[in-house]
């Protein structure tokens, strides 16, 4: 698994990615990560990198990448379970994450789509009120440019490939 941070995410949890990697043969093993600030309050953004498929989790306590990919994986699985997705996780991303490397950010349209993402969650949180499950859960049913105006949740199932895990979600 490739886990794509910036700068500041890198700095916060005292990884040092050496290079751009390129894109992990398995789609659900690929996520890009980016640290925000909304009302005052650290937080994290998580996208698969091919679908935008997006979890939020809080930052604050999070200083260290063995914290960091602990609450990630923990996020996601409990996001996919309350989605009715979680054959992904255990079917998929589980099994990738058993080796995950750090790595730079590299696609520019990702950012920026991220980006995007981080304005509706600050909104969505800061002025909505919305928890994060919820916030993520609207971002992933919002249309992106870089997905040709597709929506992340529907890209993030169409990277399906086994219709055995297909069949199940």
């Amino acid at each position: 698994m490739i886990l794509r941070v910036t700068q500041k995410l890198a700095r916060k949890i005292k990884v040092a990615p050496a290079s751009c990697l390129d894109p992990d043969p398995e789609p659900y093993g690929d996520w890009t990560a980016n640290l925000f600030v909304a009302a005052r309050r650290q937080y994290i953004i998580i996208s698969n990198t091919r679908s935008l498929f997006t979890v939020l989790t809080f930052g604050r306590e999070i200083t260290d990448k063995d914290e960091f990919i602990n609450r990630f994986l923990m996020v996601l699985e409990l996001f996919l379970t309350r989605q009715r997705l979680e054959p992904i996780y255990f079917g998929r991303i589980a099994p990738a994450s058993e080796t995950i490397v750090f790595s730079k950010t590299g696609d520019k349209r990702v950012l920026g789509s991220m980006n995007d993402l981080v304005i509706e969650a600050r909104t969505a949180i800061a002025y909505r009120g919305r928890s994060l499950f919820d916030a993520a859960a609207g971002m992933n049913d919002m249309p992106m440019g870089m997905l040709k105006y597709h929506f992340p949740r529907k890209e993030f199932l169409a990277l399906l490939e086994d219709d055995h895990i297909a069949g199940l979600v």
